[in-house]
């Protein structure tokens, strides 16, 4: 599993310091994160070693929330356990609120950051 992570985050640097468009690196990053749910999901039914939540909760946080959102109504996986979506649901919130203001280029926050 560890294996799958470490190439898999190999292949989406390479992505991100190359000249790939934006597009292929969203539909990367959306891949690799519903592919862990759907790893973590048949390891919960094979009683194999699970991928722990709070690794779920930084790639959602560090690749993508609508590929981890698909995996998990798609798997049935994770949705019944409130204290897992409602940070689930803050991750999301979190991205919303940082690509807003990144597109809508808000100067005080922006400065700040540079």
């Amino acid at each position: 599993m560890y294996i799958f992570l470490f190439i898999s985050t190999g292949l989406i640097y390479r992505y991100l310091f190359s000249n790939t468009d934006i597009l292929t690196i969203c539909i990367n990053f959306n891949l690799v994160i519903f592919l862990l749910y759907a790893y973590d999901k048949f390891a919960a039914i094979k009683n194999m070693q699970r991928i722990p939540e709070i690794q779920l909760h930084l790639c959602s946080l560090f690749l993508s929330t609508p590929g981890a959102f698909l995996g998990q109504r798609i798997f049935n996986h994770k949705l019944k356990k409130s204290s897992f979506m409602i940070k689930y649901w803050f991750i999301t919130i979190l991205q919303l609120i940082i690509g807003l203001v990144i597109y809508l280029n808000i100067p005080i926050i922006v400065e700040t950051i540079k």
